[in-house]
């Protein structure tokens, strides 16, 4: 393995009871994939009308090296750095019945709704994305990578659902780390 593969092995799929001949088959199938994003470019978002790297895929994401800021309404809810262990992007894509409920609820408060987005921060970053629907067609076949992502997600989740409800308690945990 590289050096980042090695490390995002480490850091996010080891953790979570992926054995590393799983994780080069992930590499193998094209189900991940690095990323050089330049600072500034959008990864993902909400908004219709901006191009992000994502291209609108609902693929996952996480981050390697550099920062990236995720943005609701012009306001910095986070910055994420590497150290962070997390994904994000459309983590609800995994969980059919989840994300067409989202989706549902998306549409009919889509006026209420905040945007938010992820862009790189420093020069640059290195993310991983993983392809939603390449890693749910391995997921459909083998029950343990099926319950491997279901961990990793739910993490991710959480990790969502602190920086929505307490954005300057995560941002002041990061900068006394």
């Amino acid at each position: 393995l590289s050096m980042k593969d090695q490390r995002c092995f480490n850091m996010l799929f080891r953790p979570a009871g992926l054995s590393c001949i799983q994780y080069k088959q992930l590499l193998e199938a094209g189900v991940l994939e690095w990323i050089e994003v330049e600072s500034g470019n959008t990864i993902v978002t909400n908004k219709s009308n901006v191009s992000t790297i994502d291209n609108g895929n609902c693929n996952l994401y996480w981050l390697q090296s550099g920062e990236l800021e995720i943005e609701s309404d012009g306001s910095v809810l986070r910055t994420l750095v590497p150290k962070s262990s997390h994904l994000f992007g459309d983590i609800y894509s995994l969980f059919p019945a989840i994300a067409s409920n989202e989706k549902n609820f998306i549409r009919e408060n889509s006026k209420n709704s905040s945007s938010t987005t992820v862009r790189a921060k420093s020069n640059y970053a290195t993310v991983i994305q993983i392809d939603t629907s390449r890693i749910k067609e391995l997921m459909d076949k083998d029950k343990a990578l099926r319950i491997i992502m279901q961990g990793i997600i739910l993490e991710a989740m959480q990790a969502q659902i602190m920086t929505l409800l307490f954005p300057l308690e995560v941002n002041s945990e990061r900068k006394t780390q």
